[in-house]
């Protein structure tokens, strides 16, 4: 996971002509977080952009049902062209070639920079199992003011950074239940198969009382949990990457720069 955060001397109103947009690769966890950081920069320093735009929201989720569940698309609806969270491609041709994922994120937000005006922009996604890595970070230097915020395994590996140095390699987000139409086990809870931390980033921060109800839909982490420990997450992150050399850091796991983002919006 992108960090809105804004320092004290910054509630001085000034004006300023910067735009940005953000996608967000999660339609809940990642979603609800920058948009509570949002929430707080509008607050804090009202001026400091012109517009501040976090995709997807509601309004680009359509409910498909099938007869195991709900799930997400995410697309707005049928158009002639392919289209992603909100944007469509201008061929078929070039979405053959930006579609796969991570590089459609990264697509996207080049698109909405040329077509919206927007003077910048971040895409935000996990190293998961996405099979375009390489082509989505080599996209994003071709392109002024177009970054990513990266974490691998999972965006809570940026939430943990809060809270201590850890330089585990999770494998999950969340241990799920097979038998239970994979849902979350919610380790950390001291369910049947509980892994208590030591398998998903999900259970580490509910075993250690981090954020004890922490869920993928929780509402108000950075507010309520993360804007007190923003400085000690820049440290911890930073040297989460210094565990690391190389370019290739969507091959490492732990890593975060989610952290990185947050000195543009603090100038």
């Amino acid at each position: 996971m992108v960090i809105l955060i804004i320092s004290l001397t910054m509630r001085e109103k000034r004006r300023t002509l910067n735009n940005i947009i953000i996608l967000c690769e999660g339609t809940d966890t990642e979603y609800n977080y920058f948009t509570d950081l949002k929430n707080y920069v509008e607050h804090t320093a009202p001026d400091r952009f012109s517009k501040i735009r976090i995709i997807p929201g509601e309004s680009e989720k359509i409910r498909k049902k099938n007869p195991k569940r709900i799930t997400y698309s995410k697309t707005m609806e049928k158009e002639t062209l392919p289209q992603y969270y909100c944007l469509n491609e201008h061929s078929l041709d070039e979405y053959n070639i930006y579609g796969k994922q991570p590089t459609r994120y990264v697509r996207e937000v080049q698109l909405f920079m040329e077509e919206e005006g927007f003077t910048e922009g971040w895409a935000v996604f996990d190293k998961d199992v996405h099979p375009d890595h390489e082509h989505a970070f080599q996209l994003a230097k071709e392109i002024n003011n177009l970054h990513i915020a990266f974490s691998s395994y999972c965006f809570e590996e940026w939430l943990l950074a809060h809270f201590e140095r850890n330089d585990k390699a999770f494998t999950v987000s969340e241990c799920k239940d097979k038998s239970n139409g994979n849902k979350a086990i919610l380790c950390g809870t001291n369910m049947v198969n509980d892994c208590h931390g030591h398998r998903c980033l999900g259970g580490r921060l509910r075993e250690k009382k981090y954020i004890p109800d922490y869920t993928k839909n929780k509402q108000c982490i950075f507010s309520s949990y993360t804007l007190q420990r923003i400085e000690q997450a820049f440290m911890n992150a930073a040297w989460l990457r210094h565990l690391h050399s190389g370019n290739c850091i969507y091959e490492y796991n732990p890593y975060t720069d989610t952290e990185t983002c947050c000195k543009t919006f603090g100038k």
